[in-house]
């Protein structure tokens, strides 16, 4: 299989192109909380995530208005669901910021908007109004998501829906 061959070469830590800058490095732990509200629409993976545990890890309540405005206003798909799972980390995910992540312009940030709603779901019948308008949905996953998601409610209305679901989408590999 050939698991060792070139260990006597040295190891290739990095491949960029010629005009590539190099990240800039920081000690996200001494960040500030708004630096860290910031780092969580970071475009750097690595930087996101570690903002996001930090945050959670010290409970920054101080930081849910910062991220309230990420999730509403952030371009990047990854910063806004990063901004929604923080804010549900740090018991400061609203209903009003769910309905407006289940009405995004993007397909993954809806699907994560339907699984953050499902704990909300069973109390708040207004959500899962909102919720049901998915079921048009133009993404198969985000459909997928709905009917797993309706589960998590005994209201009237989801299961006429999830008929309706399975009526029309059943044949949809998802």
């Amino acid at each position: 299989y050939g698991v060792t061959n070139g260990k006597d070469h040295g190891r290739i830590w990095r491949i960029a192109g010629p005009d590539s800058k190099p990240a800039p490095s920081a000690n996200l732990s001494r960040l500030s909380t708004r630096e860290l509200a910031r780092e969580v629409g970071s475009p750097l993976f690595w930087r996101r995530q570690t903002a996001r545990r930090l945050l959670a890890e010290r409970q920054e309540k101080s930081a849910i208005p910062a991220l309230v405005k990420l999730a509403n206003t952030a371009k990047e798909p990854a910063a806004v669901i990063n901004a929604l799972h923080t804010l549900d980390a740090l018991g400061g995910l609203k209903t009003d910021v769910i309905e407006i992540a289940l009405a995004h312009a993007d397909a993954d940030i809806r699907r994560q908007a339907l699984r953050l709603a499902e704990p909300r779901l069973e109390a708040q019948p207004r959500l899962v109004g909102k919720a049901l308008l998915l079921s048009d949905d133009p993404a198969p996953q985000v459909r997928l998501q709905l009917a797993l998601s309706l589960g998590a409610t005994s209201d009237a209305r989801v299961l006429p829906a999830l008929a309706r679901l399975a009526r029309q989408q059943g044949d949809d590999p998802w």
